[in-house]
């Protein structure tokens, strides 16, 4: 008789077990999940460029998306220096194509607040900075 008592209270405290692993597990993927740290996307007649900074921390990694450039690419993490102050919202990134037809062309992007200048092979491109939150 002393189990047939304690059954009600034991599922009920499995339950709420399971109940709350299930809510851990659906609110842990958002803190886990590395995001964009930051963003800037410029565009010029047929000319497209998206450079994303992505992880956890600043200056995390590299993904970009040019129409110069054949699909998305995440850049060497040696082929390219970041210089990143967040307070002053200034950010400049410097890639060098090690001599790979296939890599992106090489770049200087310098930004400062919530513009920036790309410049690669002798042209200028204009766009907007995103610094977050995301």
């Amino acid at each position: 008789m002393l189990f047939a008592r304690e059954a009600p209270i034991l599922k009920s405290r499995q339950t709420l077990a399971w109940l709350a692993l299930l809510f851990a597990l659906l609110v842990m993927p958002a803190a886990w999940a590395s995001g964009d740290l930051f963003s800037f996307t410029a565009e010029a007649d047929d000319e497209y460029f998206q450079l994303q900074l992505i992880g956890r921390e600043d200056p995390g990694m590299i993904m970009l998306e040019w129409s110069s450039s054949p699909g998305s690419d995440a850049l060497p993490a040696k082929s390219y220096t970041i210089k990143m102050d967040r307070p002053r919202k200034t950010l400049t990134v410097r890639y060098k194509n090690p001599g790979d037809l296939s890599a992106p062309p090489s770049f200087t992007l310098k930004v400062k607040d919530g513009k920036g200048t790309l410049e690669a092979d002798g042209r200028k491109l204009s766009g907007v900075a995103d610094w977050g939150p995301f």
